[in-house]
């Protein structure tokens, strides 16, 4: 039993089928205060980063009705939708400009497939990312298969001395975004990962943009088919470090990562401590998991997590404030309230945070 937690009820929340990783630190992070307190900390940690008005469920969107509302055959894109995002990232209907209105939950479904696709766009041809599909060696296949991606900037893997992974949280969210919800109804600079793209484009960092919750695929005749080495969130990390980050010359890594990201990100550096702590120089946190003493940590890596990870967290004091709530790492406000938009609010000291890490690094080495 790990320590701190009480067992009835982390049994209760394994039986409501919550993973024991989540229950476990909605347990930790409440208190033990009680299950009400647990379920409304895992239902604003894990379950609120799809938004929309209930169910994440993908689908297709060609030419299905929806309570009256007739999607568009074949969309390729959100003008198919009447919609597109202005100069500012927010997302307006075409004819009107108005804000999005929405319908239905098919219809929000097939508009987040397009959103997705928009910003995956974004990141190829405004920043010059390269998709790169995993499982290794997929591509090409005459036989279909379950496959994913991740996308990395240019000389990301073979030329950049420092690196920044961005890892999204869970919910009905893919690569390129924080979370759907502030894709609808608030801006891309919330939502989407596109400006730690640029901020890292000015520092001359290296990024690479995980998707860890494309772990299976619908395959005709086969049904929903699990994606080789990412079946889960924390597959798809171990996957990623062991076939592509760890062969990357990047001697600083960071890694920038929200809500249930972090639950994953901490993952991979108990399952390969080693090698990721001899170039792993800070962890930036955005609302997420921020007790690590029951995890298989040496004390290398604890005294690593006290020191060089910083978790921003929701709060109404003003961002970068000082949070005293026990954790094992520090913890600061993100200067706002809600979960979904830490990241975005706390860009500017993340990357403060990320400069000083390399900063400091550079005179160590001196």
């Amino acid at each position: 039993m790990e320590e701190g937690v009480d067992g009835g009820m982390l049994a209760t929340l394994q039986g409501l089928g919550f993973e024991r990783e989540v229950a476990v630190n909605a347990l930790l992070i409440t208190g033990n205060t009680s299950l009400d307190a647990a379920l409304d900390y895992i239902n604003s940690f894990v379950v609120s980063q799809g938004g929309g008005s209930g169910g994440s469920g993908g689908g297709g969107s060609g030419g299905a009705k929806t309570g009256g509302v007739p999607l568009p055959q074949n969309p390729q894109s959100l003008a198919d939708f009447g919609y597109g995002y202005n100069d500012a990232g927010q997302l307006r209907d075409l004819a009107a400009g108005e804000p999005f209105k929405y319908l239905d939950q098919p219809h929000y479904e097939a508009m987040g497939e397009m959103i997705v696709k928009h910003i995956q766009k974004e990141m190829v041809d405004k920043y010059n990312m390269q998709e790169i599909t995993i499982p290794l060696g997929v591509e090409g296949s005459n036989t279909p298969a379950a496959k994913s991606c991740v996308y990395v900037t240019k000389g990301a893997l073979s030329s950049a001395n420092a690196l920044i992974v961005l890892v999204h949280g869970s919910g009905n969210v893919r690569a390129g975004q924080w979370a759907r919800k502030p894709c609808f109804n608030d801006d891309l600079s919330i939502g989407s990962v596109l400006p730690f793209i640029q901020h890292a484009h000015l520092l001359n960092l290296g990024v690479v943009v995980l998707n860890p919750n494309l772990n299976g695929v619908r395959i005709e005749g086969r049904g929903v088919v699990d994606i080789r080495g990412n079946e889960s969130p924390e597959n798809h990390l171990l996957y990623v470090w062991d076939n592509i980050l760890a062969g990357a010359k990047a001697q600083h890594i960071f890694f920038v990562s929200h809500s249930y990201g972090g639950i994953a990100t901490i993952n991979l550096l108990e399952k390969r401590e080693a090698a990721l702590l001899r170039r792993l120089r800070g962890i930036a946190l955005t609302d997420s998991m921020h007790f690590f003493k029951h995890r298989a940590l040496s004390r290398q890596a604890l005294e690593f997590l006290a020191t060089s990870c910083v978790d921003w967290v929701t709060s109404d004091q003003p961002l970068d404030t000082p949070v005293n709530n026990g954790a094992d790492c520090i913890c600061v406000s993100a200067g706002h309230l809600k979960h979904e938009h830490t990241s975005g609010s706390a860009i500017d000291s993340i990357f403060n945070f990320i400069v000083a890490r390399l900063e400091l690094q550079q005179q160590q080495q001196q």
